[in-house]
């Protein structure tokens, strides 16, 4: 889990936008003009590693609990279930293009020129963000034998 945070973090930073400037003098300026600003900022960054984070909760969860109930817990989560069954090495890179496929929409909403869109840009991904947590929620409890008669 730790290696696809890691992985998470290093993919947004280094694909992250850098804008440069070249002055009259051929050297260059790191940093952008102020007329220009960045789309992809500290607040989408932070969003984004929520996201991903909470998608790695949920999926470790998933492993757990099908562990803990030696076969008898299966994955609710239409189209998930599938790659829960092929281990992690299916699961973590298919909620990773999920997660992914979900911050460029929100990208592209923070960048449209729609103002309802501009404003809004990080509800989709906290509210996928806040299902992974209630997930993960709902697998630890069931573990935990929380919810009774729930497989």
């Amino acid at each position: 889990m730790k290696i696809t945070v890691c992985l998470v973090f290093c993919l947004f930073w280094l694909t992250a936008s850098v804008q440069a400037q070249e002055t009259e003098a051929g050297s260059f300026i790191a940093s952008p003009s102020p007329a220009v600003k960045k789309t992809f900022d500290k607040k989408m960054t932070l969003v984004s590693i929520v996201l991903m984070s909470s998608m790695s909760i949920d999926t470790k969860s998933s492993f757990d609990t099908r562990q803990r109930c030696l076969g008898g817990c299966r994955e609710m989560t239409q189209g998930v279930g599938w790659f829960i069954d092929r281990g992690p090495l299916a699961a973590y890179p298919a909620g990773l293009a999920v997660d992914s496929g979900i911050t460029y929409v929100s990208y592209r909403m923070k960048k449209s020129s729609n103002p309802l869109l501009r404003h809004t840009w990080f509800v989709p991904p906290v509210a996928i963000a806040v299902g992974h947590l209630l997930a993960a929620r709902d697998n630890y409890r069931l573990s935990n034998g929380a919810i009774a008669g729930y497989k």
